[in-house]
């Protein structure tokens, strides 16, 4: 998956002519291909590419399952050329839903990314740019960092975002995150073990079967939200959380806490600290000691 968790985000030129946000069929995704005269001295070189559901593992040689999980429909990629011969790379993901879109979006967002107002999120780290809008996760590939590649990467990348028209918002779940936990800029949403396991390999088995999930990091701590139908399954989950847990032989120093939650130490040292809230499990993880993790969660008392 090189480069699938690699971000661009820096002030886009924008491009002379680009057509407006207007609205066509989603299957036809050539509308949001731009053209050379979207374009300053870049142009498309050959023909598209075309790949819709279980084709992607052809165009994506290891990476495909995550977009599979989050929901995939259909990719379509296009290469651009200016005249001094650098090239970059457009691919179009269309997701089933926006929220799906958003989701892949925060898995290919990394943590140094800087972010850039294009679509309705997007960031720019070395020369990757990805930014996602409606139900169109939208990356750009400069492939070298030289001032030509870049400019190509920002022309092709903000020409291709204002032809899409913007639908749907983040997912609901984000605003069960605390205030100051809900402005990070290191947010992910994920809806399967393969988003949560990118964050941290303590995820690699499929502990708390969540119907969606959320997390935060602010200076090397992370809060998750793993949602669930109702308090009832919430409760019967936690309970089955704290017994698996429990024989963990990873986890050291495992004992239920007072509110009916759990505590116990990673093999990397990291603190878990998690209890339920509503029909939310909430889980702190943080290298600076229980203490630290207990006022994570204190937001969830009030």
């Amino acid at each position: 998956m090189s480069g699938l968790l690699l971000t661009l985000g820096i002030a886009l030129v924008v491009a002379s002519g680009a057509e407006p946000a207007r609205a066509v069929p989603l299957d036809d995704l050539t509308a949001y291909l731009p053209a050379a005269m979207d374009l300053r001295d870049w142009a498309p070189s050959g023909s598209p590419q075309h790949y819709v559901g279980e084709d992607l593992y052809t165009y994506i040689d290891g990476g495909a399952e995550i977009y599979q999980e989050y929901g995939f429909k259909q990719v379509l990629a296009q290469d651009y050329r200016n005249s001094a011969g650098r090239s970059v790379t457009l691919e179009l993901y269309e997701m089933n839903t926006p929220e799906a879109a958003f989701g892949m979006y925060t898995f290919k967002a990394g943590s140094k990314g800087q972010a850039v107002k294009i679509g309705q999120t997007a960031e720019l780290d070395d020369y990757y740019l990805n930014a996602w809008k409606g139900r169109i996760v939208l990356t750009v590939i400069g492939f070298d960092e030289s001032a030509e590649s870049l400019a190509g990467v920002q022309a092709v990348a903000e020409a291709a975002a204002a032809k899409i028209p913007a639908a749907g918002s983040r997912p609901e779940l984000l605003n069960r995150l605390p205030e100051i936990w809900r402005r990070s800029p290191h947010i992910k949403y994920f809806v399967g073990i393969l988003g949560i396991f990118n964050i941290d390999d303590f995820f690699r088995d499929d502990i708390f079967h969540f119907k969606a999930g959320a997390a935060s990091e602010i200076d090397g701590e992370w809060l998750f939200l793993f949602q669930y139908a109702g308090r009832a399954e919430c409760l019967s989950r936690l309970g089955e959380v704290q017994k698996t847990l429990a024989s963990k032989a990873s986890l050291k120093r495992f004992g239920t806490t007072t509110d009916g939650g759990f505590e116990g130490q990673t093999a990397k040292g990291k603190t878990l600290r998690g209890k339920a809230a509503g029909e939310l499990i909430v889980l702190a993880m943080t290298g600076k000691g229980a203490t630290a993790a207990e006022r994570i969660l204190a937001a969830f008392d009030r």
